[in-house]
């Protein structure tokens, strides 16, 4: 019984911010802000992004899990172990690590500013974010299956 009030508790710590969000959202002061262009852009843009990373997720997150699960090769162990980094990292360090790797001067941001290509504060970098961010965790779900 204990053990079910604990579970009780913790799953209203869990939703009530959630609740409260929403709430916060659609009724404050009795306007409903899905109306207003700017917030429906933003909220477009997100949906957006977020179908493209779970796309790229999907597509690239399940052979590399595939490969792993099945197959014990050379610096396996090393690969998961910069597969599974990202769900350590601070977000601050994540985003520290994509500048440095597609950054105007970073390792694949040089050459590709050579191109005409920039990635970053473009709708790209941020797809890039939420891949580095959520791979991590469906590529480990997809290996233990």
């Amino acid at each position: 019984m204990l053990a079910a009030l604990i579970a009780l508790l913790m799953a209203l710590f869990l939703i009530l911010p959630l609740l409260a969000l929403v709430w916060r959202a659609f009724m404050l002061d009795g306007d409903l802000p899905l109306a207003d262009q700017a917030l429906f852009q933003a909220l477009s843009l997100s949906l957006g992004t977020t179908a493209l990373a779970v796309l790229l997720t999907l597509l690239l997150g399940t052979p590399l899990a595939y490969f792993l699960a099945r197959y014990n090769f050379p610096l396996r162990r090393l690969v998961s172990l910069f597969v599974e980094l990202p769900i350590v990292m601070p977000p601050v360090v994540a985003g520290l690590a994509l500048l440095a790797a597609f950054g105007r001067r970073g390792l694949l941001g040089a050459p590709l500013a050579e191109l005409n290509v920039t990635i970053t504060f473009t709708t790209t970098a941020v797809v890039l974010a939420q891949l580095f961010v959520s791979a991590p965790f469906y590529i480990r779900a997809a290996q233990s299956r």
